[in-house]
């Protein structure tokens, strides 16, 4: 059993988790190799077979107070405060009292884990998730076949046996065989190709997905001239299309859906750009239209991989029919260095489950009639029990933290012949879905003995799924992955380099990659990704939203905010400039005046300790809340601040995403920096009590264009930035 206690898991390795708004913090207990049924009995005595086991766990399983957890020792300050990017501790004396609980009520847990295989029988474990076949599914302990034998059975398949395991003719107009066809470009060229495009961008506005900038080589199709939607022209495999059509058609919104394809508007939008292997930054993601787009996705993923196996079993078959001097000269170029294509990478477990079980929804009968480890799935990837809803917090944080919310795990998912094979191994697997802190886990660093990315070597499409979350943990992972993608491998993993294509071998994969960006909002960060790291020579598409008014709109009374830009040659310059500005004009003005409760909103947690240093230095008095404040601290805050005991209250924004608490008594507000999210803005001020006296000042400089036109909207923003005034008030 692994117990994840304190901050909604490994809070310290995304520099701050989620805190649980009940005391000791929040438990989720999952159910991996140790068998809890194994351990109640050992505990109690009734079972000698397993008692080895407990004693082990007793000694030298226990998670200790100063060991290391992912190479760092967890420390805080003289506050209380954990050091940026460390883990949290685990709680020894819960760790004690479960185990005590397990030895004491073995019958109950017993009667316990009987109920729940029961409902898993009854299936009532996949309400949300359509059976794969009509057929009882296999057993994993009793019936999975190995590896081994199901790459030899396809290595040795004939001509006559393609058809009995569903392979179908191939169009070779389809853009599939445009994007894996060997190309034998050098890469010199190919990146003089990728600079040439990038200065030619051009926009254009599209009535449902907003402003879409474009970066489109000559030879690539435009996804916007598309008229008619029908699979054919789009070269859906049939038995991938015909599931889609069978699943869409038992839902209740047909007249929404598009005749031929069952696709939604967005979809119908979406799929043309997704099959052009074109990347696509999708900057207006929310989570109303996140099941549109994670089916599409996945429908594209999964047509992906079953071309990927057609063309394979077809060059297997045609070898299979050729003597072995003509087999010795056949040239054919189908193979990467390692088997993983698509990589899904997503913050939390709980969208990992969503993302599998919509995958698993679609996968044929031919394609997979059984599914391999889909009950431990939902097992792992659930939360041992159901949480109650928290109707005070808003919608947006409701729907991110539902259900199983750590974030470090790894699931790789074979497509096999006759199955599907969940946490197959990640050098046999088709599609990896995985959170970045866990691929960094399993990388490891440069120079350390474990350090290995070879099963990210051929990956020819990426999707990141809630990335403005992903930038809520640590931004660093993600940049991490996508660095060690399309390397050459180190190690050759009985790879047949004969056929190995090209692109592969001399170092060009990174530009035949697709790279699938889904982001509510886009800032420099993702941008800079997008710019550096998506590098399809097919052509890249941007999609922004068309933002008006902005979050300001949003305040629910009047209210008188100032807006002060700062100006710096860079975006290091103005760091210093905006510290040095609140420092000596905004909090030696408020310290010296009769103004009291003033909550300051700072995003970094860089800029936080900066300025929780300096007035540590000059002996103020201030309430905190940051992500690594203990929770008795945050509760002495708040209680100071609404009364009026201290007069400053610091506010970091990763705070703020991962609990959404109510400030009471706030009657002035700074922000040092404008959020990222715009609608915290609103929320922010909207705690304030009516007064009026109240105040807002907020600091932004011209690098902070993206997240002010969310908040003002774009023609304000544009204002704001480019006049010769320094100062803009709005009521």
């Amino acid at each position: 059993i692994e117990i994840k206690m304190g901050r909604g898991g490994r809070g310290g390795s995304f520099r701050g988790g989620r805190k649980s708004n009940k005391s000791g913090g929040r438990k989720q207990f999952y159910k991996d190799e140790v068998d809890s049924f194994a351990i109640a009995q050992a505990e109690s005595g009734e079972n000698e077979k397993y008692r080895d086991m407990t004693n082990d766990d007793t000694e030298n399983n226990r998670p200790n107070k100063y060991q290391k957890k992912g190479g760092v020792v967890s420390k805080r300050d003289e506050d209380g405060e954990e050091y940026i990017g460390e883990e949290d501790i685990n709680d020894i004396s819960s760790y004690d009292k479960l185990r005590e609980s397990l030895g004491k009520s073995s019958n109950e847990l017993l009667k316990r884990l009987k109920e729940e295989r029961a409902l898993e029988s009854k299936g009532k474990y996949s309400e949300s998730t359509e059976d794969i076949s009509s057929e009882e599914e296999f057993d994993e302990e009793d019936e999975e076949e190995d590896e081994e034998q199901v790459k030899k059975r396809e290595m040795s398949i004939t001509q006559e046996e393609l058809r009995e395991v569903g392979v179908e003719e191939d169009d070779e107009n389809d853009q599939y065989y445009r994007f894996v066809k060997n190309v034998d470009i050098p890469f010199d060229q190919l990146e003089e190709k990728k600079k040439e495009m990038d200065s030619n961008t051009h926009s254009k506005i599209h009535p449902l997905l907003g402003t879409v900038i474009s970066n489109q080589s000559e030879n690539s199709m435009d996804p916007f001239s598309v008229e008619s939607l029908n699979f054919k022209k789009f070269g859906v495999k049939k038995r991938i299309s015909d599931r889609w059509i069978e699943v869409k058609s038992a839902k209740q919104d047909q007249e929404s859906m598009d005749p031929n394809t069952k696709f939604s508007s967005l979809q119908s939008a979406v799929f043309p750009i997704l099959n052009s292997y074109q990347d696509l930054f999708y900057g207006h993601y929310n989570l109303k239209d996140a099941d549109d787009l994670r089916e599409i996705y996945c429908l594209h993923a999964l047509n992906h991989c079953a071309k990927h196996r057609d063309r394979l079993l077809k060059n297997h078959a045609h070898l299979n029919s050729l003597s072995k001097e003509d087999r010795e000269l056949a040239e054919i170029k189908d193979l990467g260095f390692t088997r993983p294509k698509i990589l899904i990478l997503v913050p939390l477990r709980n969208v990992a489950l969503k993302v599998a079980e919509t995958l698993l929804r679609f996968i044929t009968r031919t394609m997979g009639k059984h599914s391999l480890g889909k009950k431990k799935m939902r097992i792992q990837y659930k939360l041992y029990e159901e949480e109650e809803p928290q109707l005070n917090k808003p919608e947006d944080f409701q729907k991110i933290f539902e259900g199983n919310i750590d974030d470090n795990f790894i699931l790789g998912i074979a497509l096999r012949t006759t199955s599907v094979k969940l946490y197959a191994n990640l050098y046999e697997s088709d599609i990896i879905i995985a959170s970045p802190l866990a691929l960094r886990m399993d990388i490891g660093a440069e120079g350390e003995k474990k350090y290995n990315c070879d099963y990210l070597s051929s990956i020819e499409m990426v999707v990141v799924e809630q990335m403005d979350t992903i930038a809520m943990q640590n931004w660093e992972h993600l940049s991490f992955v996508f660095n060690h993608l399309n390397l050459i491998p180190k190690e050759s993993h009985d790879t047949d380099f004969s056929r190995i294509k090209d692109f592969h071998l001399n170092g060009s994969a990174k530009f035949f990659r697709q790279s699938i960006l889904l982001s509510s909002i886009i800032t420099p960060e993702m941008n800079s990704l997008w710019n550096k790291n998506c590098t399809s020579h097919f052509g890249k598409h941007k999609l922004r939203q068309i933002t008006e008014e902005g979050s300001i709109n949003e305040v629910a009374f009047k209210i008188r905010q100032v807006y002060q830009r700062l100006e710096g040659e860079s975006f290091l310059a103005v760091s210093d400039v905006r510290f040095n500005h609140f420092v000596n004009e905004i909090l030696e003005r408020m310290k010296e005046s009769t103004m009291i409760q003033i909550l300051v909103y700072i995003p970094s947690y860089l800029d936080f300790v900066r300025v929780r240093n300096h007035m540590k230095k000059m002996g103020m008095e201030f309430g905190r809340c940051c992500e690594y404040t203990p929770q008795e601290t945050v509760a002495r805050s708040k209680s100071f601040f609404s009364k009026g005991r201290v007069q400053f209250m610091l506010y970091t924004e990763r705070f703020h995403f991962y609990n959404r608490p109510n400030i009471k008594g706030i009657q002035h507000v700074v922000f040092y920096a404008l959020p990222t999210f715009p609608h915290y803005y609103s929320e922010i001020l909207n705690w304030m009590v009516e007064r009026e006296s109240n105040s807002v000042t907020v600091l932004y400089s011209k690098f902070d264009k993206l997240s002010l036109e969310r908040i003002v909207g774009q023609e304000r923003a544009k204002r704001m930035t480019e006049s010769e005034k320094s100062t803009f008030m709005f009521y």
